[in-house]
């Protein structure tokens, strides 16, 4: 009779876990969402109240150069169904836009589906299916009638993420985007490398906690950005401290001169946040200085929805993300 003898210093009979590759907007979001979360220099007034039975509302006012802008988004979270999402937006111009959204995950195991419908005029449908060693997506866009399809694949194994997307204008028979990007996830960091704009720019970030042996409330994160054809570059730097559980700071500076702080202060009862933010240009010596001051009151036992980072929109500079729902003001 054969005996089997285990070696107790292998690793060869130790599980490892599945590894799923980031999804191609994912990649990079680290460092985005570190850098940009918070850093907004418009007056803001958001009450945020957890209804019952999955409902979800959230308003907001915002002044920004004396005009002001309204939102109200109102969430139901479906179970075994998925999340529907409606929302409107005006501005004092009388100007706004209706959205509809919905999310599910609940069609296959894997299978994420999107569907948003704007009166901007913008519709989207997302299709990303992931599973191990792979993430895949396709999805249509409307904008404007001008019909594109995108699609992205990324693949990896052992913390590893390798991926690309494109986008194809069905209306002008054109490719309208191509990127590639590359990203390494660690313990304590994560690392990335990242085109945009059809390959014109390269983007190599990374995020770590370097002091979390010392206090884990700190993080940071650098950011090399390069534009090929004329050889332009910047680079950022960003820290975010928590002092204790209610109050945090973030500071972030770039090449070009800019500085940035957001100070952050929570309160239980009643359950408000305050934040305050700076901006100013030090290479301008009589440049003005931007600040911004919102103020969100939560209902009680309401956790803050965590910001989601999504691409810049060029044809919306006052595109946000709140929550999982997009949100977008129009001037």
């Amino acid at each position: 009779m054969a005996l089997a003898v285990s070696n107790p210093t292998s690793t060869a009979s130790i599980p490892v876990a599945a590894f799923y590759p980031t999804a191609w907007k994912k990649i990079g979001r680290s460092f985005n969402t570190l850098a940009t979360r918070n850093f907004l220099y418009t007056h803001r007034l958001t009450t945020s109240i957890d209804c019952q039975n999955g409902i979800e509302v959230l308003t907001s006012g915002i002044i920004d150069d004396g005009s002001w802008n309204g939102m109200a988004t109102v969430t139901k979270t479906v179970p075994n169904f998925g999340i529907i999402s409606g929302s409107t937006f005006v501005s004092d111009d009388r100007s706004g836009v209706a959205s509809l959204s919905f999310e599910t995950q609940k069609l296959l195991r894997g299978l994420t589906l999107n569907m948003t419908a704007t009166t901007a005029p913008r519709d989207t449908v997302e299709l990303e299916y992931g599973r191990e060693n792979i993430t895949a997506g396709i999805g249509w866009d409307n904008r404007k009638r001008n019909h594109m399809v995108t699609s992205f694949l990324t693949a990896g194994a052992h913390g590893i993420s390798i991926g690309g997307e494109g986008k194809y204008s069905i209306s002008t028979n054109t490719m309208e985007d191509w990127n590639v990007g590359v990203e390494a996830q660690a313990t304590e960091w994560i690392g990335t490398i990242k085109s945009r704009e059809k390959m014109k720019w390269l983007d190599a970030s990374i995020v770590s906690t370097p002091l979390s042996f010392l206090r884990p409330t700190m993080d940071v994160g650098a950011q090399f950005s390069y534009h090929i054809p004329s050889k332009e570059h910047k680079a950022t730097a960003v820290a975010s401290y928590e002092f204790d559980a209610r109050t945090s700071m973030k500071v972030k500076a770039d090449t070009n001169g800019v500085a940035s702080a957001v100070l952050q202060q929570r309160m239980r009862n009643p359950s408000i946040t305050v934040r305050f933010s700076l901006e100013h240009d030090l290479k301008k010596r009589y440049s003005p200085t931007n600040f911004g001051l919102g103020i969100f009151f939560y209902a009680e036992g309401y956790k803050e929805p965590e910001y989601v980072e999504v691409e810049p929109d060029a044809e919306n500079p006052y595109s946000t993300t709140y929550g999982r729902r997009k949100v977008v003001m129009v001037k």
